[in-house]
């Protein structure tokens, strides 16, 4: 039991966040977060598709958070303004 998404929900939700990315000059992420153990399998499976696609994919906030923070650092110690 539980909630599920179907491959047909689960590629409309990447197109639309491949679609952000090509109508912004904003920088997209993504964070794709499992619930349990069987959802890893496949929620890895959307972070590559993602990251193939361009788009810096997470598999938690935290991680997210933490290459936000160094591409900031990067590009401040590069003197760009951010």
């Amino acid at each position: 039991p539980g909630w599920h998404i179907t491959p047909e929900q689960l590629q409309g939700d990447i197109d639309l966040v491949d679609h952000v990315r090509k109508r912004t000059s904003k920088p997209v992420m993504a964070i794709v977060y499992f619930s349990n153990p069987d959802a890893e399998k496949e929620a890895r499976g959307v972070i590559l598709k993602l990251q193939e696609m361009g788009i810096p994919a997470f598999p938690s906030i935290e991680r997210g958070a933490l290459a936000l923070k160094n591409a900031v650092d990067y590009y401040r110690l590069k003197g760009a303004d951010v």
